[in-house]
C-alpha cells in the first residue's frame, strides 16, 4: 500500500511539474505562480473534512499570506486572453496538494529517505517517459544549462521538497501547504542578487504579509 501511495505521490509531482512549466508560456510568471498557490485552499479544505481539522483562529492567517502571494505578482496578473495558461497553472496547484495529502499519509510510516527516492524516481522516469513520447531533446544543452538543471534538481527539489516531505511526518499537510507559500518569497529575494530584480513596495508589502501570515497560521493552529 505504502509503496503504491509513494508511487501515486510521484505521479502527482510528475504531473504538477508539466502543468505548471506548459503555463508559463501561456501566461505571466505572476498569475502562474499566484495560481499554482492555490493548493492549501484544497490541502486545508480536505483536511477539514477529514482527520486533520485546523483551529478556526488559523483560517484567516492562510488567507492573509495567499493574499500576499497575490501582492507579491501585483502588476503582472494576467486575467483576460490568458485562459489556457492560467487553467494550467491551477491544475499544477491541485497537483501539489494531492502530492502533499498523500505524502502525509504515507510519512506517518516510512521513511524520508525510502519516501523520497521513490517519488522523486517515480517523477523523474515519468517525465523521462513522457519527453520521450514527445520527441523532446535530452541532451542537447550548453554547460551553462546543465548547471541551471543542477541546481533546479539539488536546491528546490532535494533540499526545498525534501524537508517539506520531512516535515509531512511531524505536521498537518495543511500546515506545510500554507509554509510552502514561503518559496514565493525566498524567490523575489534571490532574485535581487542573481538578476538583479529589486521588488517594488507593493511587492515588498506582500511578501511581509505572506511570511506573517505563515507565523501566524502556525501559531495559531498550535493553539
Amino acid at each position: 500500500k505504502d509503496l503504491l501511495l509513494s508511487l501515486l505521490s510521484g505521479l502527482f509531482l510528475c504531473l504538477h511539474f508539466v502543468f505548471w512549466f506548459a503555463s508559463l508560456p501561456k501566461t505571466t510568471v505572476s498569475s502562474a505562480t499566484l495560481l499554482v498557490n492555490i493548493h492549501p485552499l484544497v490541502v486545508v479544505t480536505a483536511g477539514w473534512f477529514g482527520k486533520e481539522k485546523m483551529r478556526p483562529g488559523a483560517l484567516p492567517w492562510a488567507g492573509a499570506a495567499l493574499a500576499g502571494i497575490a501582492l507579491l505578482g501585483w502588476g503582472g496578473l494576467q486575467v483576460t486572453g490568458a485562459f489556457a495558461g492560467n487553467l494550467l497553472a491551477a491544475a499544477g496547484g491541485l497537483m501539489l496538494a494531492g502530492y502533499y495529502l498523500v505524502g502525509r499519509q504515507v510519512r506517518a510510516r516510512v521513511a524520508i529517505s525510502v519516501y523520497s527516492l521513490l517519488v522523486y524516481g517515480a517523477s523523474a522516469l515519468l517525465l523521462l517517459a513522457g519527453n520521450l513520447a514527445a520527441a523532446n531533446p535530452l541532451f542537447s544543452y550548453s554547460s551553462a544549462d546543465w548547471l541551471i538543471f543542477a541546481a533546479l534538481a539539488a536546491v528546490p527539489t532535494i533540499c526545498g521538497h525534501t524537508l517539506l516531505n520531512w516535515s509531512l511526518k511531524y505536521l498537518p499537510a495543511g500546515a506545510v501547504s500554507v509554509g510552502a507559500l514561503g518559496e514565493p518569497v525566498i524567490a523575489t529575494i534571490l532574485a535581487v542578487p542573481l538578476l538583479h530584480e529589486i521588488p517594488g513596495l507593493v511587492q515588498l508589502a506582500g511578501g511581509i504579509l505572506v511570511i506573517g501570515g505563515i507565523g501566524m497560521f502556525l501559531k495559531a493552529g498550535r493553539k
